[in-house]
């Protein structure tokens, strides 16, 4: 819809109102705006039609209310609480919509692409001629935005809700993340909005880190996580805060992962890193360990343990090749199943994972305590094998105590044996439950964890309690087709979790920036693992530096919108001064004020938050250089310097111009870039929004020359200024 248009329609919504009461206009507001708008349906049969209308009064009610922070925001009661809403309850524009969505087979690229389509109308009409409105009656302009949230707000869920059905009835496709991408809605950027929805009163079990990983994610600023809370106070409400040892009542601050005990806080890792079950006798349990001649006999393939080995009488596993038949386990050290071949495991914990693994079919199981031995040439080794490990096995077992604690027994007994529920049987609330502790277990906030997810995606299970495991892959079909909506659109913020596309014969992998986004957050505790793991997530072999990871990386592109944020760089390595050092973003350490440069750089970081990039122009990664296409302004001395103080806030200043000056002093050539969209000139905009007080959306890239044709990066800046914007051109840049 051009500008023109939304003009007209405008117009047309002036004039339905002009003269009438103040109770009949969101009536009339509400005709004009589904007249206005055609879709195409898909062509289906009229024996097909009541199952259609069906599934669109299933998604209508499931939508839920409106998010208590819209109402909040504008000084309105709070909705009621979660659950489910009756399609009286929605406009005519929702309840076409919702049909459309019905009748829509999954992965179908005209739906998805009309919703978001409309989703950017809504916004621009939220945006447009509001102040046009005061004439009308008292408080007009608030209650016109209120009603158009209350149809965007139901579109975008069912538009994130689509996006999810395709994941996960297709596998993952990282194609599908651009249509994430929403033009601007100024209405969920108003700092009242952003303030109720980032300070959420959340429950006292859930870390505080957990939580926040989730809400940087951009797809998070249109959930609703009033649903999440009420299933996760299900089962651990009145439970201690688990992230202070010495600190029951409060959760962490949520700021960094190093903020939280879990990572740091020796009370809160079990010390005996060799738990056992919950129905073994210690007296005569004792730890087993590795055959080492049985583990080096095998070269080439990961080193599964057999489930028939270590009887009463030995003490010792043996190995067999990984391979289809083995269950990959994948685990948390600081819940006690950690260790080396070395020290090896308890009895008691062999024999369970040797139960689960019979269960499922399987003749070995590969766990890093038994398969990953400390010296640094088998563990290089076994690390070189563990994407095949988990793509290749039949079960991949995630252990995590918050999981393990929930009983999914039907109250039947089979020959003495509990009956557990299945994903087909399991009740939604209670699926709902486990998967919304499952969001924020600390199995699900640690990077080596996530990278297994990922390959293992296609037979990841959980352990719950009584050794009854779940398959997650069937789980998230059950949520999606009769779960609520807030909860399924969850998985968007965790995108590790879903299945892999069908047919793949190569273990999933990322593009560079959508794995060093989903590394951004999240904590290795060895120095150095974070590079090996975004190495596997891309399939590539292994690096262990910065510098070998971004050379191995030569001929390969990547978003610029990946690179616009305030990450650390590599510093003295030609041709990769825009090269992340790490993906990790972290605050910057105190340094001597006397440090004139790295002060400078540092003043307002971190600051902007990183993106995948997806939406944004590509760059290659060449051996002059990265070189792409960006939005460019040439910084002026003589006129940029003043404009760097002239703004509201004068004693914190423009930090992005205010740079820019300061490098004119010695470098010839100072630059402003910033990503573009890759079918326009218009500004990326794919960033993360809501993600606190510590990180800001608007900033631009500072780069320097000597010659004006070859640049190096100096760092992103926050851009705070109260005049008119800059005017940049989309220009080639070749960045050493």
């Amino acid at each position: 819809m051009s500008q023109d248009d939304l003009h007209r329609l405008w117009q047309r919504l002036l004039t339905a109102v002009d003269g009438l009461p103040e109770a009949a206009w969101e009536r009339q507001f509400d005709e004009v705006i589904s007249r206005s708008f055609t879709l195409e349906l898909p062509p289906f049969l009229d024996s097909d039609r009541d199952t259609f209308l069906s599934k669109a009064l299933s998604l209508l009610g499931r939508i839920g209310q409106r998010p208590h922070y819209i109402t909040e925001a504008y000084g309105r009661e709070e909705d009621p609480g979660p659950g489910t809403s009756d399609s009286s309850d929605h406009r005519t524009l929702v309840i076409r919509i919702a049909l459309f969505v019905a009748v829509s087979e999954p992965g179908r690229l005209y739906t998805v692409s009309c919703l978001r389509e409309l989703l950017n109308i809504l916004s621009e009409l939220m945006s447009t001629g509001i102040d046009d409105m005061d004439y009308l009656f008292h408080d007009a302009d608030t209650n016109f935005r209120i009603f158009i949230l209350g149809i965007w707000f139901p579109i975008l869920k069912l538009h994130l809700w689509y996006i999810v059905a395709h994941h996960v009835a297709g596998g993952y496709d990282a194609e599908w993340n651009r249509f994430l991408v929403l033009r601007e809605n100024s209405e969920l950027h108003r700092r009242s909005i952003l303030y109720t929805k980032t300070n959420m009163r959340i429950p006292r079990y859930m870390c505080n880190w957990a939580f926040r990983l989730l809400l940087h994610n951009r797809a998070s600023i249109a959930l609703d996580f009033r649903q999440l809370f009420f299933r996760f106070r299900t089962f651990h409400d009145g439970k201690e805060a688990r992230c202070a040892g010495n600190d029951p009542w409060n959760s962490c601050s949520g700021l960094h992962p190093l903020s939280c005990g879990r990572f740091q806080d020796k009370s809160l890792v079990l010390p005996e890193q060799s738990v056992h079950t919950e129905v073994c006798n210690r007296r005569w349990c004792h730890r087993i360990k590795w055959d080492i001649g049985s583990y080096d006999a095998l070269s080439g393939c990961a080193r599964a343990v057999r489930i028939d080995t270590a009887d009463k009488a030995n003490t010792s596993v043996t190995y067999m090749g990984g391979s289809g038949l083995t269950m990959a386990i994948s685990h948390v050290w600081s819940h006690g199943h950690g260790g080396r071949p070395s020290t090896g495991m308890n009895r008691c914990l062999h024999g369970r994972f040797s139960d689960i693994a019979r269960r499922g079919g399987c003749d070995s199981y590969w766990i890093d305590t038994l398969s990953i031995p400390e010296d640094h040439t088998r563990r290089k080794e076994a690390i070189h094998h563990i994407n095949n490990t988990f793509f290749q096995a039949k079960m991949v077992l995630v252990v995590d105590r918050d999981i393990m604690s929930m009983d999914i027994a039907d109250g039947h007994e089979e020959n003495g044996t509990v009956i557990p529920y299945t994903p087909d049987t399991i009740p939604i609330p209670l699926l709902e439950s486990i998967l919304a502790t499952f969001l924020v277990c600390d199995w699900n906030v640690r990077a080596w964890t996530m990278l297994e997810a990922v390959k293992g995606c296609r037979n990841l299970h959980l352990l719950c309690r009584h050794g009854h495991t779940l398959s997650l892959q069937a789980c998230l079909r059950r949520l999606v087709d009769e779960g609520s909506i807030d909860m399924a659109t969850m998985l968007l913020v965790a995108q590790h979790l879903l299945p892999a596309s069908r047919g793949t014969q190569q273990p999933p992998s990322r593009d560079l920036d959508a794995a060093g986004i989903a590394l951004v957050y999240r904590h290795a505790t060895r120095k150095g693992d974070e590079l090996v793991i975004w190495s596997l997530l891309t399939n590539t072999p292994p690096h262990a530096t910065a510098v070998g990871f971004w050379r191995s990386m030569k001929g390969r592109k990547i978003h610029t919108g990946f690179l616009v944020s305030s990450i650390k760089r590599l510093r003295g390595i030609p041709g990769f001064s825009w090269a992340p050092e790490t993906p990790y973003m972290r605050w910057p350490e105190r340094t001597d004020p006397s440090d004139w440069e790295h002060s400078l750089k540092t003043m307002w970081q971190p600051r902007i938050a990183p993106s995948d990039g997806s939406g944004s122009r590509l760059a290659e990664i060449t051996e002059r250089g990265l070189r792409g296409e960006w939005l460019v302004y040439r910084v002026r001395p003589e006129i940029d310097y003043e404009r760097a103080y002239n703004v509201r806030c004068a004693e914190r200043g423009n930090p992005c111009l205010r740079v820019a000056s300061c490098l004119t002093s010695w470098a010839p050539h100072v630059a402003l870039i910033d990503a573009a969209v890759e079918d326009g000139a218009e500004h990326y905009r794919g960033r993360p929004l809501g993600g606190g007080t510590d990180t800001e959306r608007d900033g631009f890239a500072v780069v320097w020359s000597e010659d004006g044709e070859t640049w190096r990066w100096y760092g992103v800046f926050p851009w705070r200024f109260g005049g008119e914007r800059l005017v940049m051109e989309v220009k080639e840049v070749v960045i050493q």
